[in-house]
């Protein structure tokens, strides 16, 4: 696991925490099962239980489990536990999960690098974002701050992704958001990469 401020994330390989389906498919929530069960393809229910389990033994830390934890649905259907101070956020791509928990508003993604089609960036991000782009790479690690920040936030896909901009300074990326500061955590793993955004008081942010 790493941290930053009172954030914990966490990546991990599917097949590292998935190795059987219809024992472990039991042992978790009645609300997180039926998402993991809403999915068509058997990978993507895989990927779905995989990172529910790993939400499980990261609130193992909190001395929580998840299957205990009761759920609600933000306005835009982020969903959070009911009486509780712990934020939580999830995403699966291809190989991997990853998992962020925190004491505020949190947003997770990972994403593996692919060849992209680089006029995308024009529909997707802002003018200076888009001269950014060089590689796949920088796409890839632009796309998963943009997304992870809309996850922050709880907003989701009602928040266009080119309404708001990174910015990149000598200290690290962050979006300016309702007189807020969202900041990022970047990480990656093999041929993925990972991005986890917080949100800190703009006012008392340095």
């Amino acid at each position: 696991m790493n941290g930053f401020h009172n954030t914990i994330y966490c990546i991990k390989r599917c097949d590292e925490l998935v190795y059987d389906y219809g024992k472990q498919i039991n042992t978790v929530s009645l609300y997180r099962r039926a998402i993991i069960d809403s999915y068509r393809q058997d990978n993507d229910r895989i990927r779905s239980l995989a990172a529910t389990l790993l939400l499980d033994e990261m609130l193992k830390e909190y001395g929580l489990r998840e299957c205990d934890m009761e759920y609600f649905t933000g306005k835009h259907k982020k969903p959070y536990f009911k009486n509780s101070s712990i934020f939580f956020n999830l995403s699966h791509s291809g190989d991997y999960v990853a998992v962020a928990v925190s004491d505020k508003e949190i947003g997770i993604d990972i994403e593996k690098i692919r060849t992209v089609n680089r006029s995308t960036a024009k529909r997707f991000f802002t003018e200076k974002e888009a001269d950014y782009i060089k590689n796949d790479d920088d796409f890839i690690r632009l796309w998963v701050k943009k997304e992870s920040f809309i996850k922050a936030t709880g907003q989701g896909l009602s928040c266009p992704l080119n309404s708001f901009e990174v910015i990149n300074s000598d200290n690290g990326s962050f979006v300016l958001f309702e007189n807020k500061k969202y900041f990022f955590k970047e990480s990656s793993i093999n041929d993925y990469r990972l991005a986890v955004c917080t949100e800190v008081d703009y006012e008392h942010s340095s």
